[in-house]
């Protein structure tokens, strides 16, 4: 008896078909992404925009108003130095770091002798550094 490929087919179908999955509770997007919830009228839905008293430092990541006004004004201070937007950015980011740890080394793009291309000290000045300086004189952009 010979078999045409429909039947070929189907048997071959047959075999290789899966059991179903079992159906399983059914869990929201937001409780798999971890992005914060917020309740409205009964309902819990995802927080497209974060809660400032709890995710903004010291609470959370998040950059709090002082330190985003800090950061703004750090930026406009290294392009005035010529530096890139990018590697300002990440050097304003790096010194918010720096001042959540409280850490007294300072850079000295910061410094108000590193508008010249010396230090008072005689050394050249080293870019993007952290380092602990008796002469450094804060500058206000």
């Amino acid at each position: 008896m010979t078999i045409n490929w429909t039947e070929r087919c189907r048997a071959y179908l047959a075999e290789t078909r899966q059991a179903p999955t079992p159906k399983t509770p059914e869990t929201p997007l937001s409780g798999v992404l971890g992005a914060p919830t917020r309740h409205l009228f009964g309902k819990t839905r995802p927080s497209l925009v974060g809660d400032p008293a709890t995710d903004c430092w010291p609470y959370g990541p998040s950059l709090n108003a002082g330190e985003i006004a800090t950061m703004e004004r750090r930026i406009y201070l290294f392009k005035r130095h010529r530096v890139g937007l990018v590697e300002a950015e990440r050097l304003a980011d790096r010194l918010v770091l720096r001042d959540r740890e409280v850490d007294d080394r300072v850079m000295c793009l910061e410094c108000a002798h590193g508008r010249s291309q010396r230090c008072p000290n005689g050394q050249p000045l080293p870019y993007g550094v952290l380092q602990r300086c008796n002469r450094f004189v804060e500058t206000t952009p």
